[in-house]
């Protein structure tokens, strides 16, 4: 009897273990800060961390089926074509940072099937999916994708996004606003835990 006892309290201790390391991300250790020189970020796009931070991205709205990006240079930038959203993603102990699509002159509404790595079509993030509960930065520059010459040498601060989809019976409702609050440094802007998804 005592035996058994002692292999079930075994076995429950490594199912709660395993379940721990493999469960939802809330023991997960969370991605250290990028930087607020953004020398820990590897670009898989034009390196604009020495663009001059000249635009406010105000917040990040994510709806079941878009991404808005509110920045204040929309009609300010030049050119048809003349912005890139850009995501910072963790993976294998780098922030890797690329552009997902392009913006038109006053856009600022993407689908959100673009934030994937089909659209960002650079190694490591070719084959990204966000994961809900993960940790991401969003922001958006001047044009810097694909080799094209910049529009402007400006971009924005960085916005830092607990990523989660509402669920397809919110749709009709208007998007959930995730409202950002600055930190220490001028660069980043943070989630405002208290915001509800």
């Amino acid at each position: 009897m005592r035996l058994k006892n002692t292999i079930r309290i075994g076995l429950f201790s490594l199912v709660l273990f395993l379940c721990g390391m493999s469960g939802s991300g809330l023991h997960a250790q969370a991605p250290p800060p990028i930087a607020d020189d953004l020398s820990n970020v590897i670009w898989l796009d034009a390196d604009v961390s020495s663009w001059k931070q000249t635009a406010n991205l105000r917040c990040v709205t994510i709806s079941s089926s878009h991404i808005t990006l509110d920045y204040d240079k929309a009609r300010t930038w030049p050119g048809e074509l003349n912005a890139n959203p850009w995501i910072f993603v963790y993976r294998n102990n780098n922030w890797y940072a690329a552009t997902w699509e392009w913006l038109r002159f006053g856009q600022t509404v993407k689908g959100l099937y673009a934030v994937n790595g089909d659209h960002i079509k650079k190694d490591p993030l070719t084959n990204f999916t966000p994961r809900t509960g993960e940790l991401y930065g969003f922001m958006v520059s001047g044009t810097a994708r694909n080799h094209v010459s910049p529009n402007v040498r400006e971009r924005s601060n960085i916005v830092m996004l607990n990523w989660k989809v509402p669920s397809t019976n919110l749709a009709a409702q208007a998007p959930v606003v995730h409202q950002s609050t600055p930190t220490q440094g001028s660069n980043l802007l943070l989630l405002n835990p208290r915001s509800k998804f």
